[in-house]
């Protein structure tokens, strides 16, 4: 979640702190880590696989040339994206060289990052939902009314959140830590209910069996509500600034989803690969872990220890290998699915009610159809080129919106005289 002005050194302070914990832990981490790639890279060589991703993507039923070409797109795209937008971010600062806190703050004259209550998260949420469809509305109100949503923070809860499915004869469980920021709104109400809504439609509609979803359609769905309630909370702020402030946040979180988690992907393939040679102490395996976050960041951005330890703390690496390049896959696939959503607002009820009507069936899918034929009523052919293409498009003209209306600094409000 983006940082408020105040919040800069203190945030700096405590990656330090961090970061000195994780490298004491570095080196048992780095030996359970050894284990658990060696065991993956043996399972796929015992089952004939060419390479350790093989299994992963024949579970979201995709060639490995689909995947390579998004690695390819997002990874050479890195310079003209995420780059650039740190670049500029540094402008606004004054600095040649962000430090993370900076980096993950709002740039200086910006308002800060706005709070907001559980009623009024819920509204917007429930409102975004209703403006694509008044049925997904009426879905995601029910987590509320049946008490399917656990969100008050307390001790020793899970603090990630998550969305359970229940099976068609009861309905899905969400959690998630609601602390007021905009990061709950969008990434966890706004991202779980997406999920939730995705897991009930499929499970009433396909049955136990037929609704187990690819992690890349589930993750579409969540995606997907994401972008959906920002458009929300941009519709209601009437802060020009802050407007554009909560547009950066999206195109940030865009960047992130669509390029870091590549980046993600990229430092799982390198480490598998290198360990077929033999054991990697834990500053190799940081190393690797640092050149592909340069790779996203750029030199505009001074990455710290907590950086070069943070892989330790992706539980994905771990428990679910190359897991992660279905968030860019999902976010590319929203990238074009957002693009029709936004074009059908333009062609009167009967275009609003059609792309409705397809999103809808999308969810229902289950495992009744590959992702090629699920996505193939939008006009999405994720084996040609040009879709990757036209996602970066959307991606750099959401960039041009953040960075072009001023290549220098946000014009501040003069200073209040001494007393």
């Amino acid at each position: 979640a983006a940082l408020g002005s105040m919040e800069i050194a203190k945030h700096d302070e405590l990656r330090v702190q961090i970061g000195a914990a994780l490298k004491q832990k570095a080196r048992d981490i780095a030996d359970i880590y050894n284990h658990i790639v060696d065991d993956q890279n043996t399972v796929a060589a015992m089952r004939r696989y060419d390479r350790p991703d093989h299994e992963t993507h024949l579970e979201n039923g995709l060639e490995d040339e689909t995947v390579d070409h998004m690695r390819t797109h997002m990874l050479a795209s890195a310079q003209k994206l995420s780059q650039r937008f740190y670049a500029w971010k540094a402008t606004q600062f004054g600095v040649q060289q962000l430090t993370r806190g900076q980096a993950s703050a709002s740039p200086p004259g910006y308002p800060d990052v706005p709070e907001y209550d559980f009623k009024q998260a819920k509204k917007a949420v429930l409102q975004s939902f209703g403006h694509l469809s008044p049925q997904l509305e009426t879905l995601a109100r029910k987590f509320f009314t049946t008490h399917h949503l656990d969100a008050l923070p307390r001790p020793e809860k899970e603090s990630n959140p998550f969305a359970l499915p229940a099976g068609p004869d009861d309905y899905p469980y969400i959690l998630v830590n609601y602390n007021g920021g905009l990061n709950d709104v969008v990434c966890g109400l706004g991202h779980e209910l997406g999920h939730g809504v995705h897991f009930a439609l499929s499970e009433k509609t396909r049955g136990f069996f037929l609704s187990e979803n690819t992690t890349i359609l589930c993750e579409t769905a969540a995606v997907f509500a994401e972008m959906l309630v920002y458009d929300e909370l941009i519709r209601q702020e009437k802060d020009p600034l802050r407007r554009r402030m909560l547009d950066a946040e999206r195109t940030e979180g865009v960047l992130m989803n669509a390029i870091q988690q590549m980046t993600y992907y990229d430092f799982e393939l390198r480490v598998h690969e290198e360990r077929k040679k033999g054991v990697l102490d834990a500053e190799r395996i940081s190393d690797i872990w640092l050149e592909t976050q340069r790779d996203f960041f750029g030199p505009s951005v001074k990455l710290d220890d907590y950086d070069r330890y943070y892989w330790m703390t992706v539980p994905h690496f771990f428990n679910t290998p190359f897991y992660v390049y279905s968030y860019a896959f999902a976010q590319n696939v929203v990238n074009g699915l957002y693009h029709d959503y936004q074009a059908s607002q333009t062609k009167g009820e009967a275009g609003k009610q059609q792309f409705a009507e397809a999103y809808i069936e999308l969810l229902r899918t289950g495992v009744t159809k590959d992702l090629y034929q699920t996505l193939r009523p939008f006009g999405l052919d994720v084996e040609n080129v040009d879709f990757w293409e036209k996602s970066l498009e959307t991606m750099q003209a959401m960039c041009d919106r953040v960075i072009s209306p001023s290549q220098n600094k946000v014009k501040r409000n003069p200073p209040k005289p001494a007393p």
